[in-house]
């Protein structure tokens, strides 16, 4: 017993020392039953009355197991009461720079959202109007042109799609829409995308991509590209289609695409020139004014 209390002894206080001390002066023998996990607890913790405390003391005195029992329980309330306490990680601070892009992110996509409630998607619609949407998805997709159409695409939006003419040829392609929309019975507001009427689906799509591509004018987005070929193939699909969609004026739609057409291969092969840049301003007003004069939403 002497050999487990110096043992442990550097697990107990002077006081726990002194109590195994006056008990092995009080007396030897093995009185009464062995006390309890929660006596021996009481006992380190000063929880006992003066005759439970020295009877429990007396029997350690005389049951070396009872001794070792005391002794392992006050070690782990020591231990426990020494172990340092965890430190709790601070929290950590959101950066500047992931916050600013955050909030890029969310108005350039506000941004396109609005351009696309102007001439709402059209669904499971022609070939053309998915080419649309994937004009829109390239947008989304490519960094610096998120960037660059965000400002021009936010004021055609905020206008309903019909600003203050700058130039002669912006004010062709506002005067263009306007009337073309006008002309359809539709004002400037977007409405719900139409459904199972080719026509109509020809008039919206033609819409949100007239929109899209006068934006990267605007913005001044850079010849060559994805971008101006994937354009360049949208008006193609518009032109094949419009035996069936525009029947009676076929030949005014047809070349009003071929136009179009040419100048955006130019802009996607990097030849176009700051005199395309203005026709194809223009152009984009006449297609406009071509579907208000062919009623093609009725």
């Amino acid at each position: 017993m002497q050999r487990t209390n110096r043992h442990m002894a550097h697990h107990l206080s002077d006081e726990q020392l002194a109590e195994l001390g006056l008990a092995a002066t009080e007396g030897t023998g093995h009185p009464g039953p062995c006390p309890s996990a929660e006596d021996l607890a009481a006992l380190r913790e000063g929880r006992l009355d003066a005759a439970r405390r020295a009877e429990i003391l007396a029997h350690l005195d005389g049951c070396a197991e009872c001794v070792a029992r005391w002794l392992a329980v006050s070690s782990v309330d020591a231990s426990s009461e020494d172990a340092p306490e965890r430190a709790v990680p601070a929290p950590r601070a959101v950066s500047p720079v992931f916050v600013r892009t955050v909030a890029v992110i969310a108005a350039v996509a506000a941004c396109v959202f609005f351009v696309i409630r102007l001439f709402p998607p059209s669904g499971g619609g022609p070939d053309f109007a998915r080419s649309v949407d994937a004009g829109y998805r390239l947008v989304l997709d490519d960094p610096r042109l998120y960037a660059a159409l965000s400002g021009p695409v936010r004021e055609l939006a905020a206008s309903g799609g019909v600003r203050s003419a700058g130039t002669p040829a912006e004010g062709a392609f506002e005067a263009g829409w306007a009337a073309g929309l006008a002309a359809l019975g539709r004002g400037r507001e977007g409405v719900a995308a139409p459904s199972g009427n080719a026509r109509a689906e020809y008039v919206f799509a033609a819409g949100r991509w007239s929109v899209l591509v006068h934006a990267a004018l605007d913005a001044e987005v850079p010849s060559g590209g994805n971008f101006w070929k994937e354009q360049a193939r949208t008006a193609g699909l518009f032109q094949e289609r419009t035996a069936a969609l525009a029947p009676g004026d076929e030949t005014r739609h047809r070349a009003l695409w071929g136009d179009l057409a040419a100048v955006l291969d130019r802009l996607a092969d990097g030849s176009a020139t700051a005199r395309d840049r203005d026709r194809l301003c223009r152009l984009l007003g006449g297609l406009g004014r071509v579907m208000g004069e062919s009623d093609l939403g009725a």
